[in-house]
């Protein structure tokens, strides 16, 4: 044999090594898991949405015209959706719902909240 079997033997022990399992660990604290808590249900958020929203999808449903989930928030698809039903009934495609939309989906005009009113008047002045 030549000169490089002490490389060898000691890539051979590095490998093994490697391969090995470790020493033991000590684990610090009790092996098993801690008891569980007492577990209560969880409470559910309050719809963040809006009603009147949430009957004008509804209304874009019943129509056939898909506005996503009804979840009382005008989002996209919602949007979309108003704007599919305004071009279905020749008016005009802006996704927003105004008053000739409104009557003709059967539903009121939802409100303005008073901080978007209040600052609309703030940006007039």
């Amino acid at each position: 044999m030549n000169r490089q079997w002490p490389k060898l033997v000691l890539a051979g022990a590095m490998i093994t090594g490697l391969a090995l399992p470790g020493w033991p660990v000590e684990r610090v604290g009790p092996a098993t898991n801690p008891p569980a808590k007492e577990m209560r249900p969880l409470k559910k958020a309050p719809p963040k949405g809006s009603d009147s929203i949430r009957k004008v999808q509804a209304a874009l449903k019943a129509k056939g015209h898909n506005p996503g989930r009804i979840d009382g928030l005008l989002g996209r698809r919602t949007r979309a959706a108003i704007r599919a039903f305004q071009e279905q009934n020749s008016l005009s495609p802006s996704g927003i719902l105004d008053d000739q939309t409104a009557d003709l989906l059967g539903v009121e005009r939802p409100k303005r909240r008073a901080k978007k009113a209040a600052k609309q008047k703030q940006t007039k002045s």
